[in-house]
Protein backbone atom coordinates (compact mmCIF):
# COMPACT_ATOMS: atom_id res chain seq x y z
CA UNK A 1 0.00 0.00 0.00
CA UNK A 2 1.63 3.24 -1.26
CA UNK A 3 0.15 6.23 1.18
CA UNK A 4 2.05 8.70 -1.01
CA UNK A 5 -0.17 8.28 -4.39
CA UNK A 6 -3.22 9.14 -2.10
CA UNK A 7 -2.67 12.45 -1.23
CA UNK A 8 -4.21 14.54 -3.99
CA UNK A 9 -4.26 18.24 -3.08
CA UNK A 10 -7.51 20.32 -3.48
CA UNK A 11 -7.43 22.07 -6.65
CA UNK A 12 -8.60 25.34 -5.08
CA UNK A 13 -5.18 25.50 -3.28
CA UNK A 14 -3.17 25.99 -6.37
CA UNK A 15 -6.53 27.54 -8.83
CA UNK A 16 -5.40 31.10 -10.20
CA UNK A 17 -9.45 32.47 -9.32
CA UNK A 18 -8.66 36.02 -11.22
CA UNK A 19 -10.62 34.86 -13.97
CA UNK A 20 -13.35 33.73 -12.17
CA UNK A 21 -16.78 35.48 -11.79
CA UNK A 22 -19.24 34.75 -8.87
CA UNK A 23 -22.51 33.37 -8.75
CA UNK A 24 -25.21 34.97 -9.67
CA UNK A 25 -27.01 34.83 -6.13
CA UNK A 26 -26.04 35.35 -2.74
CA UNK A 27 -27.34 31.39 -1.54
CA UNK A 28 -25.28 29.79 -4.12
CA UNK A 29 -22.11 32.36 -3.36
CA UNK A 30 -22.37 30.94 0.30
CA UNK A 31 -22.87 27.58 -0.92
CA UNK A 32 -19.85 27.80 -2.94
CA UNK A 33 -17.89 29.16 -0.33
CA UNK A 34 -18.34 26.54 2.24
CA UNK A 35 -17.29 23.99 -0.18
CA UNK A 36 -14.17 25.16 -0.85
CA UNK A 37 -13.81 25.76 2.99
CA UNK A 38 -14.76 22.58 3.55
CA UNK A 39 -13.07 20.69 0.72
CA UNK A 40 -9.74 22.57 2.27
CA UNK A 41 -10.63 22.08 6.02
CA UNK A 42 -11.07 18.43 5.26
CA UNK A 43 -8.09 17.61 3.33
CA UNK A 44 -5.70 19.01 6.07
CA UNK A 45 -7.39 17.39 8.59
CA UNK A 46 -7.10 13.53 6.88
CA UNK A 47 -3.25 14.90 6.48
CA UNK A 48 -3.05 14.85 10.34
CA UNK A 49 -3.21 19.45 10.70
CA UNK A 50 -4.93 20.84 13.39
CA UNK A 51 -7.57 22.52 11.75
CA UNK A 52 -9.40 25.32 12.90
CA UNK A 53 -12.42 26.77 10.63
CA UNK A 54 -13.70 30.66 11.34
CA UNK A 55 -16.25 31.96 9.15
CA UNK A 56 -14.75 32.77 5.20
CA UNK A 57 -11.14 31.13 6.60
CA UNK A 58 -9.22 27.92 7.45
CA UNK A 59 -6.23 27.69 9.71
CA UNK A 60 -4.14 24.88 10.11
CA UNK A 61 -1.07 23.94 11.65
CA UNK A 62 1.15 20.83 12.43
CA UNK A 63 4.69 21.15 13.76
CA UNK A 64 6.59 23.86 12.45
CA UNK A 65 4.16 24.56 9.56
CA UNK A 66 0.84 26.96 9.49
CA UNK A 67 -1.28 27.40 6.61
CA UNK A 68 -4.02 29.59 6.41
CA UNK A 69 -6.51 29.73 3.23
CA UNK A 70 -9.90 31.74 2.98
CA UNK A 71 -12.31 31.81 0.17
CA UNK A 72 -15.35 34.36 -0.42
CA UNK A 73 -17.19 35.76 -3.08
CA UNK A 74 -18.83 38.82 -3.96
CA UNK A 75 -21.39 40.10 -6.31
CA UNK A 76 -18.93 40.51 -8.72
CA UNK A 77 -15.41 39.02 -8.03
CA UNK A 78 -14.11 35.40 -6.36
CA UNK A 79 -11.42 36.24 -3.83
CA UNK A 80 -8.75 33.53 -2.20
CA UNK A 81 -6.07 34.06 0.00
CA UNK A 82 -3.64 30.57 0.76
CA UNK A 83 -0.67 31.48 3.16
CA UNK A 84 1.62 28.99 4.11
CA UNK A 85 4.35 30.11 6.72
CA UNK A 86 7.13 27.76 8.36
CA UNK A 87 9.14 28.37 11.27
CA UNK A 88 6.92 31.92 11.17
CA UNK A 89 8.16 33.12 7.88
CA UNK A 90 6.28 33.12 4.34
CA UNK A 91 6.67 30.24 2.28
CA UNK A 92 4.71 28.03 -0.17
CA UNK A 93 2.80 25.10 -1.33
CA UNK A 94 6.70 23.47 -2.13
CA UNK A 95 7.03 23.10 1.52
CA UNK A 96 3.33 21.46 2.03
CA UNK A 97 4.29 19.11 -0.84
CA UNK A 98 7.67 18.05 0.64
CA UNK A 99 6.38 17.40 3.97
CA UNK A 100 3.73 15.59 2.86
CA UNK A 101 6.01 13.37 1.09
CA UNK A 102 8.48 13.02 3.51
CA UNK A 103 5.53 11.90 5.98
CA UNK A 104 3.65 9.67 3.19
CA UNK A 105 7.58 7.79 3.29
CA UNK A 106 7.46 7.41 6.91
CA UNK A 107 3.99 5.41 7.44
CA UNK A 108 5.50 3.84 4.28
CA UNK A 109 8.51 2.60 6.03
CA UNK A 110 6.34 1.67 9.00
CA UNK A 111 3.60 0.25 7.39
CA UNK A 112 6.32 -2.39 5.71
CA UNK A 113 8.10 -2.60 9.01
CA UNK A 114 4.98 -4.09 10.10
CA UNK A 115 4.26 -6.24 7.23
CA UNK A 116 7.31 -7.70 7.01
CA UNK A 117 6.90 -8.53 11.15
CA UNK A 118 4.11 -9.87 10.76
CA UNK A 119 5.48 -12.53 8.61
Amino acid sequence: MNIQEQIQFPDILTANTFNWAAASNASTRRYNEKKRLDEVSSFFKEIGFQVHQDGDSVTATIDNLEVYFSYRESCKNVYKTFKVYRDGKKSNITVLRKYTHTRAQKINVNLDYMHKKAS
